[in-house]
């Protein structure tokens, strides 16, 4: 594919919301958009592309890392450890 040619990745963007304050409740979870990143920052931090979707943030209590409506990159998989030390912010 011409995508995998350019060193790029398709991630799925969701309708999800990830609270960065007082709480969200997310409903049916489905695929809005597709995002593409390079593939590099994904291979840097072990993720593979199958397992990364992008949501959503809600809130500001992450201020000034994350802010209100930033999107962010998730890993799905469920892992002994699964959070890292990095994020990929929009």
């Amino acid at each position: 594919m011409i995508i995998e040619k350019l060193g790029l990745s398709e991630i799925p963007v969701y309708n999800v919301y990830a609270a960065c304050g007082f709480g969200t409740e997310n409903g049916i979870e489905y695929q809005i958009d597709t995002m593409l990143l390079p593939s590099k920052h994904l291979n840097h931090n072990s993720l593979p592309f199958q397992h990364a979707r992008i949501i959503t943030t809600t809130g500001d209590s992450m201020e000034s890392t994350l802010s209100d409506d930033d999107q962010v990159l998730v890993d799905i998989r469920e892992l002994e450890h699964p959070c890292k030390t990095w994020c990929l912010c929009d």
